[in-house]
């Protein structure tokens, strides 16, 4: 037996070493091997733990941001369960003070929360619940001891095996904004009320007019005509020379008064509706000769040309109405047309008649083709001395609306204008008279009628068709 050492570990060496001092080494290794894993498992440990400290601490810090917030901000967050009742709210905001949080724990939300002022999104909302889906922006309402206006969304929680777990959203609280829509409607209906009131007395003072001007006409033509008749009579007398020129121009002046007083009377006459259309079929052609009695002396005085085209066309329209048109859009024609003439003829173009006046004066820009046909304006480069109130169009577009016939403008600055006349023929009959709005018979239903068309009726430029 070999001796052993008190205190030492000894290892039956085997006759050949070299099987000894493998094991030995192999038991070091293992030896070493566990203190590399043990530190290896130590530092991850330490990393972990690291982490978790980290994550607890984020926790703790996004809780802390998330209660300063709901303290201070509109918003809070809520939770409900299966049943609908509510299982968690956030700090509510400062404005809710008079709601105490603690006693909407387990309450319905249906028993806390109503309609809002938006009955639509309300039914929207129901429909919503019950299919458990989401729901944006929701007004309504929450019950305390004071009214709260809120606004909330919120979707729908379930867990893996899809079993429905409640609403988890966000509660705003809006009755600053409620209160102050509802102040500024307030607001709003009062001014609109005043404007009706102002509108009402305005358009009351201006039927008022209208119907005073429309009634006084013969009275105001009185004294215009008593005048002419003694600026005739002195005309007759022998006169010194010098004087007789005085009397040629107070007839002058007189004519155009009269023409002026024609036109704000006729106007307010048509504003008033007291003017009746009554439409027949007539033949175009002995209008046309009227007409030319009158103009054509006046063209040949300025030295244009005016040409009226032959026609067997019947109309159906009212002739002394129709006349009135022609007559003032003839006298513009030869009042802004310095050289060339002026041709008037009608043709067939489908089932309507175009009664066609062309003329070679200035043209009219676009871009006051509308400006034309409004009370007292005039365009500048008339040959002549200014003259009227720029009546003649609004009339020709009053009287247009009357008879519903079309007015339709063509023009090439520097070339000329065409102003159509769209009318039915006499083959195509329609009443000319607009009805009231009762059905009677009242010139003021006919012009309530009639007077809104205008705008549609507005000239527009079209194609410049070949010269009739």
């Amino acid at each position: 037996m070999p001796d052993a050492t008190p205190g030492l570990i000894t290892l039956p060496i085997a006759a050949n070493g070299w099987a000894s001092l493998l094991l030995v080494g192999l038991l070091i290794g293992l030896l070493v091997g566990l203190i590399g894993v043990g530190g290896l498992a130590w530092r991850q440990h330490r990393r972990m733990r690291a982490g978790r400290d980290a994550a607890v601490a984020n926790l703790a810090l996004s809780e802390e941001r998330l209660h300063d917030l709901s303290g201070i901000a509109e918003q809070w967050i809520w939770e409900t369960g299966p049943d609908d009742r509510f299982s968690y709210l956030s700090a509510l905001p400062p404005s809710m003070h008079d709601v105490d949080a603690d006693q909407l724990l387990g309450r319905h939300r249906d028993a806390v929360i109503c309609g809002g002022t938006e009955p639509d999104a309300w039914q929207s909302y129901r429909e919503a619940v019950a299919g458990r889906l989401p729901y944006r922006h929701l007004p309504c309402r929450l019950v305390g001891r004071q009214e709260h206006h809120l606004r909330i969304s919120a979707k729908p929680r379930f867990d893996p095996a899809g079993r429905f777990l409640g609403y988890r959203g966000v509660a705003t609280e809006t009755s600053i904004e409620v209160e102050t829509e509802q102040r500024n409607a307030q607001a709003r209906r009062q001014i609109i009320d005043v404007l009706r009131q102002t509108r009402d007395a305005a358009v009351q003072a201006n039927r008022s007019k209208t119907h005073f001007l429309a009634a006084a006409s013969h009275d105001l033509r009185q004294p215009l005509q008593a005048l002419g008749l003694f600026v005739a009579i002195l005309a007759e007398r022998s006169l010194p020379a010098d004087v007789r020129p005085i009397v040629g121009r107070i007839q002058a002046a007189l004519d155009a008064l009269e023409q002026l007083l024609d036109s704000l009377l006729d106007i307010s006459r048509f504003d008033a509706g007291v003017v009746e259309a009554h439409c027949f079929v007539f033949p175009l052609q002995g209008l046309f000769n009227r007409l030319a009695l009158e103009f054509v002396p006046l063209a040949e005085a300025k030295g244009l040309s005016m040409r009226f085209a032959r026609t067997q066309t019947l109309v159906h329209s009212d002739p002394n109405l129709l006349e009135r048109i022609l007559r003032n859009l003839l006298s513009n024609a030869i009042r802004y047309t310095s050289q060339g003439g002026v041709v008037i003829g009608c043709r067939r173009r489908d089932a309507a008649l175009h009664i066609e006046i062309w003329d070679s004066g200035a043209g009219i820009a676009p871009e006051h083709q509308e400006e034309i046909f409004q009370e007292f304006h005039q365009l500048q480069g008339s040959s002549g001395p200014r003259q009227g109130l720029g009546l003649g169009l609004a009339i020709v577009e009053r009287v247009a609306s009357l008879l519903d016939h079309r007015i339709l403008l063509r023009s090439t600055v520097g070339k000329g204008s065409v102003f159509a006349i769209i009318l039915p023929s006499g083959d195509h009959r329609t009443s000319c008279q607009a009805p009231s709005a009762d059905g009677g018979g009242k010139a003021e239903g006919r012009l309530t009628k009639v007077m809104p068309q205008r705008k549609a009726r507005r000239p527009r430029p079209s194609p410049t068709p070949a010269k009739p």
